[in-house]
Parts: structure tokens; sequence; C-alpha cells
């Protein structure tokens, strides 16, 4: 699930995400999907839907954020 990102430190983001620690995490423009693999688990996961993605970082507080062509910045969150 992903929502515009904001630098509200009250949402209901997680600050870290440990849990994605040795994930290799990757959108497919074409499909629109945000997906996480593990190459020792062999396991891939999605994480969402994002159009017109351009790029997956990380922000300030190691938060998962991506950019879209539209301008918009999203951020994972936990449901």
């Amino acid at each position: 699930m992903f929502k515009k990102a904001s630098s509200d430190s009250n949402d209901d983001r997680l600050s870290r995400h440990d849990d994605l620690w040795g994930w290799y995490v990757f959108g497919d423009v074409c499909a629109r999907l945000i997906s996480a693999d593990n190459y020792v688990l062999q396991s891939t996961v999605e994480l969402g839907v994002v159009a017109m993605q351009t790029s997956i970082e990380r922000d300030h507080r190691g938060e998962i954020v991506i950019a879209t062509a539209t301008g918009d910045v999203v951020s994972v969150v936990r449901p």
C-alpha cells in the first residue's frame, strides 16, 4: 500500500523498513508493480502498484519512497 509522502512525523508510516533488509526492491514500469525479491529465501512479494514510477529510494529516516513521472512522491505504508 502506498500514500503520498509527507514531512509530518506523526503519520502512520514505519520509521524504518527493517523487515525488508536483504530484499531487492524494484519496480516494473509496464505492470506498474513495486516488488521485493530475496535471493536467499527465493521469494518475491508484491508491495503495491504505482503508475509511472521513476525512482525508488530511501529518505533520511530510512523509509522507502517512490518518485513518479507526474512529480508525486509516495511512500510504502503498512496496512
